[in-house]
């Protein structure tokens, strides 16, 4: 049981995704959590943050999603296309769309379609993630609605929550977003943040996704898992097992 804990753990670093969204920038910090856990997915921070953070990681730095339209996410294709631009301009490798969560709710499904169709045409190659998310909107038939205009438009990836205002999101409404991926498109991404930070809370959406489209789906391109202080939950796992041999 506990070589398999430490192989999950082992699969797991390379599928986080750390946030970094202080507006203050610490190298060092970087550097240190990025040593001590290994090759991670991804990043997720603004715009003003990528030069820096490519500077001080160098060659160990992971790929770097770049959070536009966040925290509230505005029904505005402007100011959303501006900060797009900024991110690419400032050298992202994706961007982390907040998703229009207010317009959904007030009925406006087939405006915020054209918002996000607009927003993924003028991406290009640059991958988009869409967080819709899923803590605040809480209502099945939102989530799923949501979820279905992420892969109408073309997203690359659903994120359940950006993690702002700590809404709690259930394994239900994972599994509301990963119907919607499996009937109308499996090459969508689901990018999961966790609740509590758990090794063992990651773990159950980790084989949730494996039951339904097996363990060669399970990839950065695909998944990502992310949470405030998921990598110290995962650390432990790895730090307690080290003396376990894989062979």
């Amino acid at each position: 049981m506990e070589e398999l804990k430490f192989k999950v753990a082992q699969k797991m670093v390379g599928l986080i995704d750390m946030p970094y969204l202080f507006l203050n920038f610490d190298g060092n910090k970087i550097l240190s959590d990025i040593n001590t856990l290994g090759k991670i997915a991804s990043i997720t921070t603004f715009s003003q943050h990528v030069g820096p953070m490519r500077e001080a990681l160098g060659a160990d730095c992971p790929r770097i999603s770049t959070i536009i339209n966040y925290p509230n996410g505005d029904f505005n294709t402007y100011n959303a296309m501006q900060e797009m631009k900024n991110a690419i301009a400032a050298g992202t490798d994706e961007i982390d769309l907040v998703f229009p969560y207010q317009a959904l709710v007030n009925r406006q499904a087939g405006l915020c379609l054209q918002f996000l169709t607009k927003l993924k045409e003028a991406s290009g190659d640059y991958p988009l993630k869409l967080t819709i998310e899923a803590g605040i909107l809480q209502d099945a038939k939102w989530i799923r609605k949501a979820s279905e205009l992420a892969v109408r438009s073309g997203m690359n990836f659903i994120k359940t929550t950006s993690g702002r205002n700590r809404q709690q999101v259930t394994l239900t409404m994972v599994q509301m977003m990963l119907n919607v991926i499996q009937d109308m498109n499996p090459n969508v991404g689901i990018h999961i943040q966790t609740n509590n930070n758990s090794f063992s809370e990651a773990s159950q959406y980790l084989e949730e996704v494996i039951n339904r489209f097996g363990t060669s789906w399970v990839d950065a391109s695909h998944f990502r898992l992310s949470g405030p202080n998921l990598e110290s939950s995962v650390l432990e796992i790895l730090q307690e097992n080290h003396d376990i041999s894989l062979d």
